[in-house]
């Protein structure tokens, strides 16, 4: 296993930043602990990275990751490394699959390795994530804000906001909502602002159960939706939004004719679907550059920093909106093999 600043630290029996500036500005430290930590370093043989654009600062960060597969962590977890590429860190990657319990295992087998942590949308409580980092310093994104750390979050409120705005502008009375695990921050963050404006407009809202965050989940939530004879509808993510769009063809329903549909996120497919999706453009790149800004901040200076940071949203309207329906048969019934396949994908997932 790699040894990291923080192993140096321990065997010099100083902090990771007075470690950190033996290698970066020596001349800031006396010459008797230069030599402490120098020493130190070979007794672990800690080997000190090659410079990468003049910086060789030499952390080590976890990141730990709800999904790997989704493409919007992707993003995030590319621009971190980008980030830590330019400071001439090392990354270590974890993903959960979303299990919490999984998510704690991997904050315990990481911290004895890391300078610091990040977790990308946790799927456990602030108080369990407190049990498990000890004294390492640690960044939330999308997750339990806490007295303890930063908390840096992808907000969908203005976003939605703007997307009722539309809606009701193209006269849809009745929005549905399709969320995401019941355990993630940004499916509270999303119910909790669709239920407030749609309220605040006095459009009827129609949420149906949580699903995965794939295609498959909004394949699963078409047929309640489509009973529920919403003229549109708001999927967690655009993965569900376009499993909603395939569901309801299947349905007989037509985008935007019949219904319009809207996701989060805004990722590349959803330009090219067909109809192109309108979706709602959560900060992913800068969101992820603030909490690495945060993370190493606090490594480097030895910061206690605790504050919430929101990222703002924006609607994006493409194809998939448009005039609410002037009249539409409500699904009664649903056809058996349509309920067999619909419960099968529910089962599944």
């Amino acid at each position: 296993m790699a040894v990291t600043l923080a192993d140096v630290a321990r065997v010099a029996g100083v902090s990771v930043a007075t470690v950190s500036r033996a290698f970066r500005h020596p001349e800031r430290l006396s010459e008797r602990t230069l030599q402490r930590v120098l020493h130190a370093a070979s007794q672990v043989e800690y080997q000190v990275n090659s410079p990468v654009n003049g910086r060789t600062d030499g952390l080590v960060f976890a990141l730990i990751a709800a999904e790997t597969f989704n493409p919007v962590f992707s993003q995030y977890i590319s621009a971190v490394d980008e980030q830590a590429w330019e400071g001439g860190h090392r990354v270590l990657l974890a993903g959960t699959g979303s299990d919490p319990v999984r998510e704690r295992e991997a904050i315990v087998a990481l911290r004895p390795h890391a300078d610091g942590i990040l977790l990308i949308s946790p799927r456990s409580g602030a108080d369990e994530i407190y049990e498990c980092i000890g004294d390492t310093p640690v960044v939330v994104s999308n997750g339990a804000a806490s007295e303890h750390w930063p908390t840096v979050l992808m907000s969908s409120d203005l976003g939605i906001a703007q997307a009722i705005e539309h809606l009701a502008a193209l006269g849809h009375g009745h929005v549905a909502f399709a969320p995401g695990p019941a355990n993630s921050w940004a499916t509270q963050d999303r119910l909790a602002a669709m239920t407030h404006h749609t309220k605040i407009r006095d459009i009827r809202l129609t949420v149906v159960g949580n699903q995965i965050p794939t295609v498959q989940g909004g394949l699963s939530a078409s047929a309640a939706v489509a009973a529920s004879g919403a003229t549109a509808v708001i999927g967690y993510n655009d993965f569900i939004a376009l499993g909603l769009r395939s569901g309801l063809k299947a349905l007989g329903l037509r985008c935007p004719d019949d219904i319009s549909i809207i996701g989060v996120d805004n990722g590349d497919f959803a330009i090219v679907s067909e109809p192109p999706l309108t979706s709602i453009a959560t900060n992913i790149y800068e969101s992820a550059k603030r909490a690495f800004s945060l993370l190493r901040t606090m490594v480097i200076e030895e910061k206690s920093i605790v504050r919430v940071e929101k990222r703002p949203s924006q609607l994006i309207v493409r194809a998939s909106t448009g005039s609410a329906a002037v009249s539409r048969n409500t699904l009664k019934s649903v056809p058996a093999a349509v309920t067999a396949k619909d419960k099968l994908l529910v089962e599944t997932s």
